[in-house]
């Protein structure tokens, strides 16, 4: 009976063993299969990648006129006989008119003084930014606040902000230790709140147009976008110095009556079905006789609380066509992606983290060639079709 036992036993040892060796034959030969297949994929995805880049580049350098929508197709003279009525009901007349001389707490009024021997200031970036944001200002200097020549064009970049509603006495002595040490916050005399932004857009160009006058450009920034200079430049170096004025263009664009929205219009703000033509408010460039008119015509033109509408209503005023551009990355589609982000001239909903990081990821992307260029496509077409 024992000897049955033991017999039966080795048996089970020797069908364990089998089936052990058999499951690592079993492993071993899917993992070769594996590795095998990926080689292929791998293949086949650099070819897709390679494709889809182009696409990538493609879709951010144009101005719309390719397979996706273009919002450039539109009148001006059209749009104005359209919105004439609108724009005859926000016109201000005899001597009430809006006022823009808000005295300067801090004021770098000489940033744009360059030497005889340097080429004037190219592009003037201007990034509206709540006097409560000192980390943020910190990473946006690093980024792009420091650069003062790229490719041999002058850049320049202030801050722009009312004063602090809160805490106001320490808060403004730590904006004058700030001002003092970096020479870059233009801090007016109003208070300073997101319900402001269109005043503080007015004061904007008030700056510009009165300390950086020789500028070619101006360039309105929010404190979370990234601006990529190394295509910013090129395109502005062949772009009209006059009349001009570009960034992502919306047209027909509808209020937001929902509200919960942060961007909830009421029908006695405007009672309109469509919004002017209008460059959105993330990112966009003026021509500085476009800024210096821009801000003559709003004196004259009331104010609404959608500063880059409210943009739109004056350029629309004065028979200014905004350039489409789907380089300004206005819904942030390439907001964690290096690769995509090399296309754009600027993109939207940066966290300051990425802020800090995208330069040097986006240098080492020169090097690695790396692209998850298939997620930018998937999030193009997404956008497209919502």
């Amino acid at each position: 009976m024992a000897k049955k036992y033991r017999n039966t036993g080795r048996k089970r040892n020797v069908l364990l063993l089998f089936l052990l060796v058999s499951c690592n034959v079993f492993i071993l030969m899917a993992t070769l299969y594996q590795l095998l297949e990926s080689k292929q994929l791998l293949e086949e995805s650099v070819t897709a990648s390679t494709e889809l880049t182009n696409d990538v580049s493609s879709y951010f350098a144009g101005s719309g006129d390719d397979e996706f929508s273009d919002p450039t197709q539109w009148s001006i003279t059209k749009t104005q006989e359209q919105f004439s009525a609108i724009l005859s009901n926000y016109t201000l007349t005899g001597s009430n008119v809006n006022n823009f001389d808000f005295p300067y707490l801090f004021n770098p009024s000489g940033i744009c003084n360059v030497p005889r021997s340097i080429n004037n200031v190219f592009v003037l970036m201007m990034t509206p930014i709540s006097p409560l944001k000192a980390d943020k200002r910190a990473v946006i200097r690093n980024v792009r606040g420091r650069l003062k020549e790229v490719d041999g064009y002058q850049i320049r970049h202030v801050f722009v902000m009312g004063r602090p509603t809160v805490n106001v006495s320490s808060i403004l002595n730590t904006l004058k230790l700030e001002s003092d040490t970096f020479m870059d916050l233009v801090v007016l005399d109003f208070d300073d709140s997101y319900y402001n932004l269109t005043l503080k857009t007015m004061m904007l160009l008030r700056w510009a147009v009165t300390y950086c006058p020789n500028a070619k450009y101006v360039m309105k920034v929010d404190d979370d976008v990234f601006v990529n200079l190394d295509n910013l430049i090129p395109l502005l170096s062949e772009a009209p110095r006059e009349g001009y004025a570009v960034g992502y263009v919306y047209v027909q664009s509808k209020p937001i009556r929902k509200t919960w929205n942060k961007w909830y219009v009421s029908e006695e703000e405007w009672s309109y079905e469509f919004y002017p033509p209008y460059p959105t408010g993330p990112a966009y460039v003026l021509s500085m006789d476009v800024a210096r008119a821009v801000l003559k015509s709003a004196r004259r033109i009331r104010m609404f609380r959608m500063e880059d509408v409210y943009i739109g209503m004056n350029l629309l005023k004065l028979s200014i066509k905004p350039v489409h551009h789907n380089g300004f990355d206005r819904y942030g589609i390439c907001q964690s992606l290096p690769c995509c982000v090399r296309n754009v001239i600027a993109t939207h909903y940066i966290t300051s983290v990425r802020m800090a990081t995208l330069p040097r990821r986006m240098e080492q992307l020169n090097y690695t060639k790396s692209c998850h260029a298939t997620k930018v496509i998937k999030k193009i077409h997404r956008l497209e079709l919502s």
